[in-house]
Parts: C-alpha cells; sequence; structure tokens
C-alpha cells in the first residue's frame, strides 16, 4: 500500500515536473505541486484515523495488538509524507530555479 502510494506520488510529481519544462508555467505548476502535497497529507491522516477506529473495533481497545498496530500505521505514514515533501521541495525548487535561469 505504501509503495503504491510513494510510486503515484513519484509519477505525478515526475509528470509535472516534466510538463513544466515544456509550458514554462512554473509558478503554476509550483502552486500544483504544493496543493497536492497538501491533499496528500490530508488523506493519510485521514486513513491513519480510519485504520486506527478499525483496529479498536476489531481487536479492543485495551489489547497490545492496537498499539502495534497503530505504531506501525503512523510510523508508515510519516515516512509516506516525509518522502512526499521532499520530493515536492525538489521539484518546486528545480522548477523555480529554471525559472530564474530563463529569465
Amino acid at each position: 500500500m505504501v509503495a503504491g502510494v510513494v510510486d503515484l506520488e513519484m509519477r505525478t510529481v515526475g509528470s509535472i515536473r516534466i510538463n513544466s519544462i515544456r509550458n514554462k508555467s512554473s509558478i503554476i505548476v509550483a502552486i500544483a505541486l504544493v496543493v497536492v502535497l497538501v491533499v496528500e497529507v490530508v488523506i493519510e491522516l485521514v486513513v491513519v484515523v480510519v485504520a486506527v477506529i478499525v483496529v479498536i473495533v476489531v481487536y479492543g481497545s485495551n489489547s497490545s495488538t492496537v498499539v502495534v498496530i497503530v505504531v506501525v500505521v503512523v510510523v508508515v505514514v510519516v515516512v509516506v509524507v516525509v518522502v512526499v515533501v521532499v520530493v515536492v521541495v525538489i521539484a518546486v525548487v528545480s522548477i523555480v530555479g529554471k525559472r530564474r535561469k530563463t529569465k
């Protein structure tokens, strides 16, 4: 699941970067990347909340299994968010850098 999300994110950012270089509308693309980032983080948070609720309902609230699963889910989501943030920051920086050079 995580690999799928990261892969999708890489493809999205990659395609946006390629298109931006062609179109030179880099400010719009940078804004789009930030929007993608925000949406991604919100989705991840929703996934965490839903997963935690489901796990608590299924296993009961005082099980050690719940703690382990919640910790794993939170760690996974944090890793995905960090990867996405890094990718978006690199993409935005490279886009803004290219824009400065072309002016």
